[in-house]
């Protein structure tokens, strides 16, 4: 992968080494947010969908693609065993499939992010999560005080929902995203797309519809996929207008 504008670093976690992804440090203003994005699940199976794959990388890394436009101020936090780690010691298909969202996954993937903000100081932090890493983004949120808010992207935030709606296998080995606490009003936006098959907008809806004080944004003439990067700067434009509007920024954590 040509990692642009970001540097990737190994950062410990509890018990796994993630992928970090920085862009560099803004110098003009240290109140700016830093954004935390969370990528998708990647490959969790083979092709055809009868074995874990051996390898859970994404092909598609959308995340990756909006931190570089978001950089400076920028990180992608990497899952336990994603980016090339997927030989790590510890490292077992149960957290790529149906322990995608686990106790393990989501307590590392809070240690790595205290680590590697910890030199940031005072900033607001925001997460920013797309498709499975918007499930990721609640979990962590509700275990990490100094996040001020959070996004999500074309999100599967009601796992029970969605794999029934897929005929996928249950989730048996992750926690609910939607059994987390909720942010303060207006500080949590979830972003559907108007064409999305993978997480259809009536289902994001109704994940919704159980968060109270959260918002529902429907992106029209989009799909899961398409088309988050090239409409990035406008999403966020109007992302950053409602986190102030909200007062979802001042903590001065």
């Amino acid at each position: 992968m040509d990692n642009g504008q970001l540097e990737a670093r190994a950062v410990a976690g509890e018990g796994f080494v993630h992928t970090v992804f920085v862009a560099p440090r803004s110098a003009a203003d240290p109140a700016r947010p830093v954004f935390v994005f969370l990528e998708g699940d990647g490959r969790p199976w083979s092709r055809g969908g009868t074995r874990p794959a051996a390898n859970p990388d994404p092909r598609r890394e959308v995340a990756y693609e909006l931190a570089e436009v978001q950089s400076p101020d920028a990180l992608l936090l990497g899952r336990p065993c994603y980016y090339g780690r997927a030989r790590d010691p510890g490292c077992e298909p149960e957290l790529w499939t149906f322990g995608r969202y686990s106790e393990p996954v989501v307590a590392s993937m809070v240690a790595a992010l205290r680590r590697t903000i910890g030199d940031r100081p005072g900033r607001p932090l925001v997460l920013v999560g797309y498709s499975g890493g918007g499930a990721l983004a609640l979990l962590i949120a509700d275990r990490t005080p100094e996040v001020d808010a959070v996004i999500t992207l074309a999100a599967n935030l009601d796992l029970q929902e969605w794999t029934r709606y897929h005929q996928y296998r249950p989730l048996a080995g992750s926690l609910d995203p939607l059994a987390t606490r909720g942010r303060s009003p207006g500080c949590e936006i979830h972003i559907g797309a108007e064409f999305d098959a993978v997480v259809p907008p009536a289902l994001l809806r109704s994940a919704v519809d159980r968060r109270p004080g959260a918002l529902l944004w429907i992106e029209p003439d989009a799909d899961h996929a398409c088309c988050w990067r090239s409409r990035w700067v406008d999403i966020m434009a109007r992302v950053t207008a409602q986190l102030e509007a909200a007062h979802c920024l001042e903590s001065g954590r």
